[in-house]
């Protein structure tokens, strides 16, 4: 928190564009956001790169604080935003009334929260799978329908939450076994959405979201009888973060290649020192197997389309040899778009590999086990996003996920 108790404009500029607030608690980042709002006329006078966007935000809740929360993150992706903020309870207005003053603000985005409370029916206990799946269909076109008349007046794209699942189970262990279950009809509701859903409608994983934030400190009723909040404070910078990170994906700003370090990274060792049999990615050893499985997900982003890269202090011979020769390494040097092996510092390599690549810094995410190393690259490169690398290597892959650095907006065969 000493960055908030620095008064220079400079020490904020590089707050938000570090990221460093990212792991700041929700009341610090509405510091930062009041902070923020009153130099942010000078900030765009700096940053004439930035990419304005003019975003409206509305839900049957309180966005309020949202909204607040959001600014600072959207600056730190590369985003001027303009907000249109819809009152509580004004959704349905705002979209069916074509003189609402959401037409007239003419957004480039719609962020829509969604919400449990919002389903004013459920089907009746003990219904057949057939009435529940019918009761389902009929929201569903509900929602088509009102999607579809906001696409034929108005361009924005419309990031949309799905229905977080509450920690609510009046039927006990039954919730599980009954398909007229309440939170059932909700994940049911959810996967129909998702099967049907116009091109145009973005989802915004909150179920997920809240399930891995834990669906007790993700849901506060209190917050939501007192200021119509629609989950508590602490979470409102998992959420901010989720949509600054689509909002920048749908302005372009796009990650699209992963560097990874070798060494206590890709396997447990140094090659270096410890040759191709002092190594560790021995797949009956708990810690090779910790490495093996970090491998298997970095094959799984490079599936996806995530280029692959290599950016290490080594000797470049001495480290192909165990993508060529150790039985038990899974990637292998074809699934690198770019291999750079050499005793330079890596801010120099990781210019190299852009180069190479032909893409922007902003486009590379740095994943190295040495903290040294990663702050040596924030501090040189700030435009390359450094992801935070635990000590445990069981923990890479879980890490690498909820970094969420590679959150595109859609996937082609190609």
């Amino acid at each position: 928190m000493t960055d908030l108790m620095q008064p220079k404009f400079s020490d904020m500029e590089h707050t938000l564009f570090s990221g460093s607030f990212f792991r700041w608690t929700a009341s610090d980042i509405l510091t930062l956001s009041r902070k923020l709002m009153k130099q942010e006329t000078q900030l765009q006078k700096n940053h004439p790169e930035l990419h304005p966007m003019k975003i409206a935000l509305s839900g049957t809740c309180n966005t309020q604080y949202l909204a607040r929360i959001l600014r600072p993150y959207l600056y730190a992706f590369g985003i001027q935003p303009l907000f249109y903020e819809g009152v509580y309870g004004s959704l349905m207005n705002d979209v069916m009334n074509l003189e609402s003053d959401l037409y007239r603000f003419q957004p480039d985005v719609f962020i829509v929260l969604r919400q449990y409370r919002d389903m004013e029916v459920y089907p009746e206990l003990l219904s057949p799978a057939a009435s529940v799946d019918a009761l389902a269909e009929q929201e569903i076109r509900k929602q088509q329908a009102l999607w579809q008349f906001f696409h034929q007046h108005s361009s924005a794209q419309v990031f949309l939450t799905n229905i977080a699942v509450p920690n609510r189970h009046v039927l006990g262990n039954l919730e599980a076994n009954l398909v007229s279950g309440r939170n059932h009809y909700l994940r049911l509701l959810n996967d129909r959405f998702l099967r049907e859903k116009p091109s145009f409608i973005h989802l915004i994983d909150q179920e997920a979201m809240s399930a891995d934030f834990g669906k007790d400190r993700w849901f506060d009723d209190s917050a939501w009888f007192i200021s119509k909040q629609p989950f508590s404070m602490e979470a409102l910078p998992a959420m901010a973060l989720s949509i600054a990170r689509l909002t920048a994906a749908l302005a372009g700003k796009m990650k699209k290649c992963l560097v990874v370090d070798l060494d206590n990274t890709l396997w447990g060792g140094v090659i270096g020192d410890d040759g191709l049999d002092g190594i560790n990615l021995d797949p009956n050893h708990p810690i090779g197997e910790a490495y093996l499985d970090f491998q298997h997900t970095l094959k799984l982003y490079q599936e996806r389309g995530v280029l692959l890269a290599v950016c290490s202090k080594n000797d470049a011979t001495i480290a192909e040899q165990v993508f060529q020769s150790y039985p038990y390494c899974f990637l292998k040097l074809q699934d690198f778009a770019a291999f750079v092996a050499n005793w330079d510092n890596k801010a120099d390599n990781l210019r190299r590999i852009a180069q190479q690549l032909n893409i922007g810094l902003d486009s590379l995410v740095f994943f190295d086990d040495n903290p040294a190393e990663r702050e040596i690259v924030r501090s040189m490169l700030p435009e390359v996003a450094v992801l935070d690398v635990p000590e445990d290597p069981a923990q890479f892959s879980v890490a690498l996920d909820k970094a969420g650095c590679f959150d595109w907006l859609q996937l082609s065969r190609e």
